[in-house]
C-alpha cells in the first residue's frame, strides 16, 4: 500500500488546500500536515496579507514623497494617473539616494535637486528607477539639460491627431 503524498489541511484561516508533501519523509508527513493548518494560512489568504502589506508601505512612501517634494519645492509630475503615484516614489527614492550619497549640504546636492525639477514626464522617473545611488547625481543632471533641449525644440501643432 503506497503511503499518501496529498493532504487536505485545514489553515488557521479557515480555508483548505490539498498540499503535495511527497518531499517530507513518510513517517512526518501527518505531522507536518497537522502542523502546517495550525501554523499557517491558506496561500490565497497569504498573498492577499502580503498585498496589503506592500500597499501600506507604498502608501507610507508615497506621503514620504510628497512631503519630500513639498520640502524640495517639486513641481507635480506628467503621466497617467497609474504612473503618477509611482514615479513619484521612485523620484523620492533616487532623490534621497543620491543625496545620500553626495551629501545633503554639498554643493552638488542643490544642482541634483534644480535638475530635478526640470524633469517632470512620470515615464522619465520610471525609465531609471534601478539607478545606482552613485549614478544618481549624473543621471539626473544629464537628464536636465536633455528635457530642456526638447522644450525648447518643441514645436506646438494645432493638428490634433
Amino acid at each position: 500500500m503506497a503511503i499518501a503524498t496529498r493532504y487536505k489541511i485545514k489553515f488557521t484561516c479557515g480555508h483548505t488546500e490539498i498540499k503535495d508533501l511527497g518531499t517530507t519523509p513518510p513517517g512526518k508527513r501527518v505531522s507536518k500536515a497537522r502542523w502546517m493548518g495550525d501554523t499557517y494560512t491558506c496561500t490565497t489568504c497569504f498573498k492577499a496579507a502580503d498585498r496589503k502589506d506592500l500597499d501600506k508601505l507604498n502608501a507610507d512612501t508615497l506621503a514620504d514623497a510628497e512631503v519630500f517634494g513639498q520640502h524640495h519645492d517639486l513641481p507635480d509630475l506628467e503621466g497617467s494617473d497609474k504612473q503618477l503615484p509611482w514615479a513619484t516614489r521612485v523620484r523620492y527614492q533616487l532623490l534621497t539616494d543620491g543625496l545620500d550619497d553626495i551629501g545633503h549640504d554639498s554643493p552638488e546636492a542643490q544642482e541634483l535637486i534644480t535638475a530635478a525639477r526640470t524633469i517632470t514626464r512620470c515615464g522619465w522617473w520610471i525609465d531609471y528607477k534601478d539607478a545606482d545611488p552613485d549614478e544618481v547625481f549624473e543621471v539626473v543632471t544629464t537628464g536636465a539639460i536633455k528635457a530642456k533641449e526638447q522644450a525648447q525644440n518643441h514645436v506646438a501643432s494645432e493638428n490634433p491627431f
